[in-house]
């Protein structure tokens, strides 16, 4: 299926399996379609063993829109057990509220020279990333940006490769660097690799 466009109503899901190649010209929304007050604008992408999909600018899973007091922040999760995804710029899963990115299988990569490309509970929300294998290559990773949030990533196998590592900045006491975590956050290396490409970090 080739699309310029793509958007998914509330609580959705977007499968991708074996055999399946998804393209989309500009910008694919997965579950950015509900409603933050009523719970509903959730998003789930499935990728499964021998799927495709290729994005020609931005992919978004889950709400955009940062959650409300009182009501459930909105979830977003990204399950890739194979196959691959290609996005020309950035991925965020879970922008408005709680990201997880489930990583067995398959390759999630990028093709433009975009700053912090993988997004993952960026804002107000918790972020996960849980990796057994595949491989995900981005510049670098924001998780967490939100003052009461929490980062975690396991990684029990695969390749986390991260192309383009920067220290930060004196301004903001080098807490703008590559990989950017809130006080209350956790990396487990359990097992895996991680791959930073440049001299500093």
């Amino acid at each position: 299926a080739d699309a310029s466009g793509l958007i998914t109503g509330s609580d959705s899901t977007l499968t991708v399996d074996s055999g399946g190649d998804l393209t989309i010209a500009n910008d694919m929304h997965v579950g950015n379609a509900g409603s933050v007050a009523s719970g509903n604008k959730n998003g789930t992408v499935q990728l499964n063993s021998g799927g495709q999909i290729e994005v020609g600018n931005k992919v978004y899973v889950g709400s955009w829109d940062t959650a409300l007091e009182g009501v459930s922040p909105p979830s977003a999760v990204l399950n890739s057990a194979g196959g691959s995804l290609s996005i020309a710029k950035e991925l965020y899963v879970g922008l408005g509220g709680n990201g997880t990115l489930n990583l067995s299988g398959g390759t999630v990569s990028f093709t433009e020279n975009n700053w912090q490309q993988l997004r993952i509970g960026s804002q107000q929300g918790d972020g996960v990333i849980n990796m057994t294998g595949g491989n995900l290559v981005t510049n670098g990773i924001q998780m967490d940006d939100g003052a009461n949030s929490n980062a975690r990533i396991n990684l029990d196998g695969g390749i986390l490769e991260v192309n383009d590592p920067w220290a930060g900045s004196a301004a903001n006491n080098y807490n703008d660097g590559v990989i950017t975590f809130s006080a209350n956050s956790a990396r487990v290396l359990g097992d895996g690799v991680v791959q930073i490409k440049e001299s500093k970090l």
